[in-house]
């Protein structure tokens, strides 16, 4: 009887290979979950990035237009060749607005030295461009339009603009 009652006991656990066939099968559901999981993940974080670079993209025009909208008659915005700087007289005399290294500038007065406009930090990994473009003949709207992209260059997002300074905006100029 001592042999029974000692055998018994022994099969009350699992053997060696019923683990090995568990975690066979374990392993088999994790690699399945992760098939699955992977994209499902990548196309959340293309999701995230884009609305970041809206989110970018849109503050980034209103602070244009913001400054752009009080641009004085006494001097029509001026706009460089490449497209990437704008002079005028706003609130603040002589303001400029410059688009370069993926960031936007701002410099106010006679001899203000360029600023961000925004702290790097708030751009979230990706890099602006911001380019200006003067009123078709007989319009009065600047076109301004902001290409929000990755540290690598990819485009993620654009926004384009049209704004009338408020002085041209009653007038035939």
């Amino acid at each position: 009887m001592k042999n029974g009652k000692f055998s018994q006991k022994l099969k009350k656990g699992f053997t060696l290979v019923e683990l090995v066939v568990a975690i066979a099968v374990f392993a088999i559901f994790s690699v399945g979950a992760a098939v699955v999981l992977v994209p499902v993940l990548n196309i959340y974080n293309s999701a995230i990035q884009l609305s970041d670079a809206q989110f970018v993209a849109s503050n980034v025009l209103d602070a244009v237009e913001n400054e752009l909208t009080y641009a004085q008659p006494d001097q029509a915005p001026v706009i460089s060749g490449d497209g990437t700087e704008i002079r005028f007289n706003g609130i603040y005399p002589d303001t400029r607005l410059k688009s370069t290294g993926g960031y936007l500038y701002i410099a106010r007065g006679a001899g203000g030295e360029f600023q961000p406009y925004y702290d790097e930090r708030y751009y979230r990994s990706g890099r602006v461009e911001v380019t200006f473009a003067g009123p078709e003949e007989g319009a009065r709207a600047y076109t301004v339009t902001v290409e929000v992209k990755k540290d690598s260059g990819e485009a993620l997002y654009t926004a384009t603009g049209n704004i009338t300074p408020l002085a041209y905006a009653g007038s035939g100029v």
